[in-house]
């Protein structure tokens, strides 16, 4: 029996503003992780920092959708500043 493989994308889901565990406001650029063409997890990124709603991160603060779309972005662009 052959086991299909799960098949990943990431979409841009433009930018948001949500309340952090704090209660503070948190502004940054979201992205819907699909599987196998189904939306599953939606991840943002920000100057704060980066969350996703999936359970490891809800449970843990660490998971592999933020490493996807870490991960998806072109290597060799310089970083933006930080000061």
């Amino acid at each position: 029996m052959v086991k299909k493989e799960d098949i990943y994308t990431i979409k841009e889901n433009g930018q948001k503003l949500l309340d952090d565990y704090r209660g503070d406001k948190i502004y940054g650029v979201c992205f819907i992780i699909m599987k196998n063409g189904e939306e599953v997890y939606e991840v943002m990124m920000s100057t704060v920092g980066d969350v996703c709603n999936c359970p490891g991160y809800t449970n843990h603060s660490k998971c592999k959708h933020i490493k996807m779309v870490l991960d998806s972005f072109k290597p060799g662009l310089e970083p933006l500043p930080t000061s």
